[in-house]
């Protein structure tokens, strides 16, 4: 991939979610580029689940069985991914 072909895939992130302005983004190093682009998606997976959870909540009163959150979403939630993290690094919680 050249330079160019990777800031015309990279431009439409930071104009777009990331809402940089030129000057921003060109003065950015890549690193900290990653680190906004990463930002931005722990929060949009943040708001997807939100969203999720509000519309579990929404249709529990109207389901003979609950669904869950990680259902609608269908994928683990950040919370459930960081239980496992700790479990699989020995500190499970209750000791």
């Amino acid at each position: 991939m050249t330079v160019g072909e990777l800031i015309a895939e990279i431009e439409p992130i930071a104009y777009g979610p990331l809402a940089l302005k030129p000057d921003e983004f060109w003065d950015l190093t890549p690193r900290e580029f990653n680190l906004m682009e990463d930002g931005w998606k722990w929060r949009w997976e943040n708001l997807e689940e939100l969203y999720a959870w509000h519309a579990a909540n929404v249709m529990a009163p109207h389901l003979k069985r609950p669904i869950k959150p990680w259902q609608l979403l269908g994928r683990p939630t950040l919370s459930m991914r960081q239980t496992v993290k700790r479990e699989k690094k020995g500190g499970g919680g209750d000791q």
